[in-house]
């Protein structure tokens, strides 16, 4: 003789509880415990989590991101970064994110712009950067920057902290330090300067139109550190020019010296 299956003893009030107001849902609910096993009197998995669950409150809808007060982050040395993970930088005593590129911003140390490359080839981690439009991706078109007078200081964004490869967008550092660059041809305390020869490299030679972007911290082929400080032609310099020496040719060299001056005012673009 089959024996009876166990009833769960549950009020419809107390499956809605658990499903909800649906009266079809309720029903299935009924009919799921209906169908036990009836040559066994031990209630099934799903039967005895129901009948747990039906004493248990009503799990609230999520409607949005749970509220948080605090969060403490653990202080150790051994946080490695990585795209889109926050941790302490326990060097700089502040919290880094991991950016697209192996970019990283230090909270409160770092100040980054958003830029895209399409010059027709990588930009490498490094390079010194001027704007010149705006992509389609409506974020500031970059290329590299020369300081030979044919290209304006007040383009410049900053330096290039991860590589961009043609066609990608990236970051720019307008301000912060820059890790892992090779600084073997500086000195620390050096002031680096936007060569006038080679196309976004730095220099510690202040070439004619001397745009200042920041000073060497570290020297290592590996590990340097270039504290950047590229705002868009501050600390722009020119290099001295030649005064009058007197006599007959006063009046000829004053115009010399104040053609140049003219002209290294207009390649900073000043316009007189």
């Amino acid at each position: 003789m089959a024996v009876q299956p166990r009833r769960l003893g549950l009020t419809r009030s107390q499956i809605a509880r658990i499903v909800g107001d649906d009266p079809e849902a309720i029903r299935q609910f009924e009919r799921l415990f209906a169908s036990e096993d009836a040559t066994s009197t031990e209630l099934t998995t799903v039967a005895a989590l129901a009948e747990l669950g039906a004493y248990l409150p009503p799990v609230p809808p999520i409607t949005g991101a749970p509220a948080v007060d605090t969060v403490n982050f653990g202080r150790f040395a051994s946080f490695v970064p990585t795209l889109g993970r926050m941790g302490w930088d326990a060097v700089f005593e502040t919290l880094s994110l991991g950016l697209p590129g192996g970019a990283l911003l230090r909270i409160g140390f770092d100040t980054l712009c958003n830029v895209g490359n399409t010059t027709g080839a990588a930009l490498t981690r490094g390079t010194l950067v001027r704007f010149v439009g705006v992509t389609a991706g409506n974020v500031l078109d970059v290329e590299a920057f020369t300081a030979n007078g044919t290209q304006s200081p007040n383009t410049v964004v900053g330096i290039i902290p991860s590589d961009i490869a043609d066609g990608d967008e990236g970051y720019a550092m307008v301000f912060g330090i820059l890790n892992n660059v090779d600084t073997s041809a500086f000195a620390a305390g050096d002031t680096v300067y936007a060569s006038s020869t080679t196309a976004g490299a730095l220099t510690a030679t202040a070439p004619a139109l001397a745009v200042r972007v920041g000073t060497v911290l570290r020297v290592s082929s590996t590990e340097g550190q270039i504290l950047v400080r590229a705002h868009n032609g501050a600390g722009l310099g020119l290099a001295a020019v030649t005064a009058p020496a007197g006599g007959v040719t006063v009046d000829t060299e004053a115009r010399t010296a104040i053609n140049a001056i003219i002209a290294r005012l207009q390649q900073a673009g000043i316009t007189l």
